[in-house]
């Protein structure tokens, strides 16, 4: 986690609100160890980039045309994403369209299930509009808005839901 927060404060000293996201947010809130911690930023690829040439760090652009540029600190990757919104086309597993957004909850509002969509702010502060924590408290696996859209735009998303209900129990 301390590298994670020096490229969170590295980030933010250059103006751009970063969050860590997803996965990691919801094992730390059920106690299980990090694996991989995701971040999203309210900066552009460009602006991720930038940050981690000043400092020295490997990048590699993985998903740059949906905003993800990938962080290496002493050999640890960060996938970093842009905050975005999506819109799925004939493939329903990868998005036609990526645009940049500049709140964090709209960027949440695009996650698969309630469970995935919140993030912590540098400071700690817990983001949850879409009431994860209680479903995770509950054991419920539940998806963010409309369940029919969210899984007719990846159909790898009913999979991960029988996944995490037998992980939850």
């Amino acid at each position: 986690m301390d590298k994670a927060a020096i490229l969170i404060n590295e980030l933010e000293k250059a103006g751009h609100r970063t969050f860590i996201v997803g996965g990691a947010v919801r094992n730390q809130l059920l106690g299980i160890p990090q694996k991989d911690i995701d971040l999203v930023t309210l900066g552009r690829p460009e602006d991720v980039c930038r940050v981690a040439d000043k400092n020295n760090w490997k990048t590699i652009q993985v998903g740059r045309q949906f905003g993800i540029v990938v962080v290496i600190i002493e050999g640890k990757a960060f996938e970093v994403a842009s905050a975005r919104r999506e819109s799925y086309g004939q493939d329903s597993h990868r998005p036609r369209d990526v645009s940049f957004v500049s709140d964090i909850k709209e960027d949440l509002a695009r996650r698969d299930f309630t469970i995935n969509a919140m993030a912590l702010d540098s400071s700690g502060k817990l983001i949850d509009p879409f009431g994860g924590q209680r479903d995770l408290e509950k054991r419920i696996i539940r998806a963010v808005g409309d369940p029919v859209r969210r899984f007719s735009e990846d159909g790898l998303r009913p999979f991960r839901a029988v996944r995490f209900a037998a992980q939850l129990g």
